[in-house]
């Protein structure tokens, strides 16, 4: 067992806490322990494995436990931690995960800011913390270029009318930015955004109308912008 690289257990009903042994298999690499019903606190020393690139505790939601401080070390590619009791706030080390792709903490407790190195994450693909308690300002991720799925929606923000970087992620399919307190003008941010699918904003203070630009989002197969303040024609457009 001690050169074991490879453990899924995803969906087995483990019902018990995560053994704290498993910090001592250092050639792990993947790590698949999602819906397990796994409780208790997670040992923070599984996230410092030296080898571990895919770790996804996801639709654990009586695990507990706190994000470490991250090493410059760490070769950590994909964070699965959705759906668990996590909490406490996003450490400004996060952004020592040079490596990282994937950082999955949608429905969680996570509190505080989004940290300001977290832009610094520019191999991400994939940015979900939505349904947190999030708060302060949304920071610019006009870095993250790489982004295909950006999901902050139902958190804490303040009031917030800085989003013309959004316009920067041309390689968004799925946007999320529901109830986020928003007070802009963003729609025409999106308009050259061709490859989104899914645009999710809704409740928030949104104003103006929708652009006639936007019969250039030829890939848009849902768009929710209900609980605005947006007026106009619309249905032309489509």
């Amino acid at each position: 067992m001690a050169s074991l690289e490879f453990l899924d257990l995803s969906g087995v009903d483990i019902s018990s806490s995560v053994p704290r042994f498993l910090a001592n298999f250092s050639s792990l690499r993947h790590i698949e322990l999602r819906d397990c019903q796994l409780r208790d606190e997670f040992p923070s020393a599984v996230f410092h494995l030296p080898k571990l690139k895919h770790l996804s505790m996801g639709n654990n939601s009586n695990l507990t436990g706190f994000l470490p401080e991250f090493h410059n070390t760490s070769l950590l590619e994909k964070l699965y931690l959705f759906s668990t009791g996590f909490a406490g706030i996003i450490p400004e080390s996060i952004s020592n995960l040079n490596h990282l792709k994937v950082l999955s903490l949608q429905s969680c407790h996570f509190s505080g800011h989004i940290p300001g190195s977290l832009p610094n994450l520019t191999q991400l693909t994939y940015l979900g913390l939505s349904k947190n308690e999030l708060a302060g300002l949304v920071p610019s991720l006009v870095s993250l270029s790489k982004l295909t799925i950006l999901d902050l929606a139902y958190n804490k923000f303040e009031k917030g009318s800085m989003y013309g970087w959004i316009n920067k992620l041309t390689n968004l399919n799925e946007l999320y930015l529901d109830s986020m307190n928003i007070h802009d003008e963003i729609l025409p941010y999106l308009a050259n955004l061709t490859k989104l699918s899914i645009v999710s904003m809704s409740q928030n203070f949104i104003y103006g109308s929708i652009p006639s630009s936007f019969t250039n989002l030829t890939q848009l197969i849902v768009i929710d912008l209900k609980i605005n303040q947006l007026q106009g024609q619309y249905l032309a457009l489509f």
